[in-house]
């Protein structure tokens, strides 16, 4: 027993004290023996889960990096397929906005040239999603004039909001002119949306957009303040509430 064989005999050859120890000893040898061997039966049982679980893991694994190679595939496939025609569109237009002389119409091509560009960067953005799964999404930092994006803003909503009957209008603070440094791309997105909820929900009234600006000490920095105003019925409070 010393050297923790519990197959070790135990004979026992008299009925005294000694025999009695003899025959507890020989009881706690059988339910040792059966908790070790239900000891390494679980061990056996955790193993085969640990490695039908390892198993499932890499499996799932496999798949997620295959489903997102095909998706990164078709969007750029789709990207390609779309660019295509949408540059023909702003190839033609852009020689149609070159060569007419009536001002309604050469504004009219300049909202579809303004449209066209920003679906086009749409696109271009289309491609960055892969980068944002991988965490590798960065900002696109220019130089970018307040008052042009305004007038662009302006041309894109022009047939939308006069479809409705809306007074639409996007103005920024008069000394907001000189060039500042953002990601106008993603702007315009998140702007494009907002307005485009606004004149969707408001049937009667105005739709305004105002960019007003807050210098810092430094001169170096602002921040940039954008009111997006409606007429529309809005949104009811409770609606507005987040539980985090």
């Amino acid at each position: 027993m010393t050297t923790g064989d519990l197959n070790c005999p135990i004979n026992i050859k008299s009925q005294d004290e000694i025999g009695t120890l003899a025959s507890g000893f020989k009881m706690m040898r059988a339910a040792v023996r059966q908790q070790i061997n239900s000891m390494h039966e679980q061990h056996s049982q955790l193993e085969e889960t640990v490695a039908k679980r390892t198993q499932e893991y890499l499996d799932a694994k496999e798949q997620a990096e295959q489903s997102n190679q095909a998706k990164s595939r078709f969007l750029a496939n789709m990207s390609h397929e779309l660019r295509t025609p949408l540059n023909a569109v702003l190839g033609f237009s852009q020689l149609l906005q070159d060569s007419e002389t009536d001002k309604n119409k050469r504004r009219y091509l300049e909202a579809i040239s303004i449209s066209g560009n920003s679906l086009l960067n749409v696109l271009n953005d289309i491609l960055d999603l892969s980068k944002v799964d991988a965490g590798k999404m960065q900002l696109d930092i220019e130089r970018v004039e307040i008052p042009t994006m305004c007038h662009e803003l302006n041309m894109m909503f022009l047939q939308l909001s006069a479809q409705k009957d809306l007074n639409f209008k996007v103005t920024a603070h008069p000394d907001l002119t000189p060039p500042v440094l953002l990601d106008s791309n993603k702007l315009r997105q998140v702007l494009t949306n907002l307005i485009s909820n606004a004149i969707k929900f408001t049937s009667q009234g105005s739709v305004s957009v105002y960019f007003d600006f807050k210098p810092h000490d430094d001169d170096s920095h602002l921040d940039i303040k954008i009111h997006v105003k409606d007429t529309g019925k809005g949104i009811p409070k409770e609606s507005t509430r987040f539980n985090l």
